[in-house]
């Protein structure tokens, strides 16, 4: 669980600082670390879940993971039907 605390301060820190700036990169980190707070805060408050934590763990990173590889073809996709062919020199 002190991990768990670490990750919601990493997160609270990451968010204050994306909040307000114009940088992209920025902003984007500022999401992540959104979610990342949203999901350690709700471990820390299941109590259940603190004796079947690395379960619990496991099956959100596997959906996280599915979620950001179900769109993985159609990016693949639309990457190569952008991309410019440039002639050979």
């Amino acid at each position: 669980m002190q991990i768990v605390q670490l990750f919601l301060e990493k997160s609270k820190n990451k968010i204050n600082k994306g909040v307000g700036s114009t940088n992209v990169d920025s902003k984007f980190k500022s999401c992540c670390a959104n979610s990342m707070y949203r999901i350690t805060e709700t471990i820390i408050n299941d109590k259940e879940s603190h004796e079947r934590l690395f379960d619990e763990l496991s099956s959100r990173i596997a959906d996280i993971m599915a979620a950001c590889l179900s769109n993985l073809s159609q990016v693949i996709a639309m990457k190569c039907h952008t991309q410019v062919a440039e002639p050979a020199h």
